[in-house]
């Protein structure tokens, strides 16, 4: 038997077991190398996955359930850390050829 993830906090809630079974695919870009003062956006998707397990899944404004979604929590995407410019190119790399 396979632990659910899908209500751990480590992956985004209700997200599918796998990729193949996605219609989306959603990742976090961990990155603050631009910042100034109080570094620490890098683990704002981190965050956001916990407090996903704060959500409602049901939203009555569009009727439906967050079980009738179907994506899938890639995880984070490892990006040379200290260097914004070239994670800027891979990424865009990336989307382009996707």
């Amino acid at each position: 038997m396979r632990f659910d993830e899908s209500y751990s906090g480590k992956v985004f809630i209700m997200s599918r077991a796998s990729y193949e079974e996605a219609e989306a695919v959603i990742y976090g870009m961990p990155m603050d190398w631009t910042v100034s003062f109080r570094p620490g956006s890098r683990f704002g998707p981190a965050r956001i996955r916990e407090a996903s397990l704060g959500l409602e899944e049901y939203s009555p404004y569009a009727d439906k359930h967050l079980e009738e979604v179907a994506y899938f929590d890639a995880g984070d995407i490892p990006l040379p850390f200290g260097n914004a410019a070239r994670s800027l190119i891979w990424l865009r790399s990336m989307l382009t050829h996707s």
